[in-house]
């Protein structure tokens, strides 16, 4: 089902026991590879002390580009992944390509320091609910929630639907019920928005390469992208 998707789970200390290694088992078990990415290669301690693991890749080390899909699990992990600039870049560079992006419990504290929340709609941890409201997110209380690219859960008894929900994501099997009812005018401009974040990020991409054949390469798609854009807009 997902043989050659490959996905990042974000990881720090105090991770949740459970939101690391159910996502990571379930979607290895349909085929895709995973990677655990850390901020650095130490050795990790889950909070309630049941697991430990350490990191496939470290941040610094690795592009949001070579992963189809990210997960960041909650635990007491996101307070210290949301203040390393390093992996916000990373979040930030990921979440302009569009592509499912999965946060459970306080996982979405990530996404709120790396400013990617406002108008989105997403669960999360009870306690994080006015977090959430005051960078301009839209909370629902529910096991999964889906809006575009991202899906969210709110705790470790959601992690049946939000796995299934993400691996259909994965799998480019999954649209959203707002996306179904949109009108042809809104339709057109999701795509216009997306093309146009698609286009950033090749961008931002290229900026940030020494090697001329490789930036040459993404400075290409972001032209591309910008013909689709221009085409739409």
């Amino acid at each position: 089902m997902l043989k050659g998707k490959k996905v990042a789970i974000l990881v720090g200390p105090q991770f949740h026991d459970e939101e690391v290694p159910v996502p990571r088992d379930y979607l290895r078990q349909r085929g895709a590879a995973v990677d655990i990415i850390g901020l650095d290669s130490s050795e990790l301690t889950g909070k309630y002390g049941r697991l430990t693991l350490i990191p496939d890749r470290e941040i610094g080390k690795s592009r949001a580009e070579d992963y189809d899909g990210i997960i960041i699990p909650g635990g007491g992990a996101p307070e210290r992944i949301r203040v390393d600039e390093t992996a916000l870049q990373f979040v930030r560079d990921f979440w302009r390509t569009g592509r499912p992006f999965g946060v459970i419990c306080h996982g979405p504290q990530v996404l709120i320091s790396a400013g990617v929340l406002n108008g989105v709609t997403l669960t999360s941890y009870i306690g994080i609910r006015d977090d959430v409201k005051n960078v301009g997110g839209k909370f629902v209380d529910q096991a999964v929630c889906v809006d575009g690219q991202l899906i969210s859960s709110r705790h470790p008894g959601d992690l049946d639907a939000f796995n299934e929900t993400f691996a259909r994501a994965l799998a480019g099997e999954l649209v959203d019920a707002a996306e179904k009812e949109l009108t042809p005018l809104e339709a057109l401009q999701v795509a216009i928005s997306r093309e146009k974040g698609a286009q950033d990020f090749y961008a931002a991409v290229a900026e940030t390469l020494n090697d001329e054949r490789v930036k040459n390469k993404f400075k290409y798609l972001s032209a591309i992208e910008q013909g689709h854009f221009d085409q739409l807009s």
